[in-house]
């Protein structure tokens, strides 16, 4: 029992020659020492089966913990790793521990790393580089969108939150012109995203809040957007992509769509004949989206007091100067009802009368080239199945624009006859 005990003594001994840290390690000798004298303390009882196997596999593993430890306060360069992925970059000096001599080195407060865990930060730092890298990353707006609305409120979200999403690195410059609104338009473009900038003012006119907008807007190519079309981000940075390549258009346009779902069949009937017409030849730019170069936009100031806007910019240019954009669409969706198609299209005909007569552009710039009522005819005839809706359009045709000479000749001003049922 005696040597037994002596033994144990004998065990529990520091050697000399081992124990005296070193100056240039002393950090490493207090935590080699801590380490053994947690070993030292442990009672030592006799184990067996599974309470054995269940002490070695601790032992082993606060080892294994140990060691990484071990390597990053020897290794200047782990113990900043250390640091740098642990919170601390440095090992905190010694501090007494209480109840027990000597010092701790403490190199962490939640203790050292388990060696997997260990290899994690790396890939840690690196994904967290991405999001900070983008965040970084200032990518200015190379297209201006200027959107007139007059109590747009239940439409023009929609086409806001569409832009944003399509774009979020922010090469879209949006404005919005809000002209005399009665309802919330401009809060509402300005609760879609910080980004989009509203320009207000209390006259109610398209014209008005085209220029407005226009005076915020700083971007050229300038794309302007009517608020109740359907567009994507990406049609309108391609439309901007080609308005600011050299040698490109002065004036450009996605291809028109009419969305006839939801409209009553002579409605539908009448623009299943429309897409035959001269009115979708191409470069003939307008009716809800048009975008100009540079160059293009330099070709007028402000905007007249005009009903046709669109008509206006589009017989500024020659056909050659044109481009319908292929490959990239928006839409617009069609009236419920004939008598709402009617009525638009009259104030259509009232704008295009006033074009003319006010001596603004070159008549014959707008000219399309495509033969006319006649070629439409000749079309028509050559598709049985649409027979039918020819007399449909012919009077969705000619009504709207007698009732416009009827008004012109009464000198009276015609209503926005603005459709709501697509505002619904």
């Amino acid at each position: 029992m005696a040597g037994h005990a002596a033994r144990r003594r004998r065990r529990g001994r520091h050697r000399p020659g081992r124990a005296v840290p070193r100056p240039d390690r002393d950090a490493a000798a207090l935590l080699v020492q801590e380490h053994h004298h947690a070993a030292v303390r442990e009672p030592r009882v006799r184990r067996r089966g599974s309470a054995a196997r269940l002490h070695d596999r601790r032992v082993l593993l606060r080892r294994l913990r140990f060691l990484p430890v071990l390597h990053a306060v020897l290794d200047p360069a782990g113990r900043r790793r250390l640091g740098a992925h642990r919170g601390s970059a440095e090992v905190d000096p010694p501090a007494p521990v209480a109840g027990g001599g000597g010092a701790r080195l403490r190199l962490h407060p939640r203790g050292p790393p388990h060696p997997r865990r260990a290899a994690r930060p790396r890939l840690a730092r690196r994904r967290s580089r991405r999001p900070q890298a983008d965040a970084d990353r200032v990518v200015s707006a190379r297209v201006s969108v200027v959107i007139p609305a007059h109590d747009e409120g239940a439409v023009i979200a929609r086409l806001l939150r569409a832009l944003v999403a399509g774009d979020p690195e922010g090469r879209l410059e949006i404005v919005v012109g809000a002209n005399g609104c009665t309802d919330d338009t401009a809060a509402v473009a300005r609760a879609v995203d910080p980004r989009i900038l509203v320009a207000e003012t209390p006259r109610a006119s398209k014209i008005a809040g085209l220029n407005a907008a226009d005076e915020l807007a700083t971007v050229l190519p300038r794309i302007y957007v009517d608020a109740d079309v359907s567009v994507s981000a990406e049609t309108l940075l391609a439309l901007g992509d080609e308005l600011a390549r050299p040698g490109g258009p002065l004036a450009a346009a996605p291809e028109f769509r009419v969305d006839t779902r939801g409209a009553s069949w002579p409605v539908r009937a009448h623009y299943s004949i429309w897409e035959l017409s001269d009115y979708r030849a191409p470069g003939l730019v307008g009716s809800g989206i048009y975008g100009l170069s540079a160059e293009g936009r330099s070709r007028f100031g402000a905007f007249p007091e005009i009903i046709a806007d669109d008509r206006f910019v589009q017989q500024l240019f020659t056909p050659e100067e044109r481009l319908t954009l292929p490959g990239r669409s928006f839409s617009v969706k069609a009236p419920r009802r004939m008598r709402n198609q009617i009525k638009r299209t009259v104030r259509i005909a009232i704008g295009n009368a006033q074009l003319a007569a006010s001596g603004l552009v070159p008549e014959q710039a707008g000219a399309g080239g495509g033969g006319g009522p006649v070629a439409l005819l000749k079309r028509v005839l050559r598709r049985p199945a649409l027979w039918p809706a020819f007399p449909i359009y012919c009077y969705g045709y000619l009504r709207p624009r007698l009732e416009a000479r009827s008004i012109i000749a009464r000198g009276g001003v015609p209503e926005w006859n603005r459709d709501e049922t697509t505002r619904a």
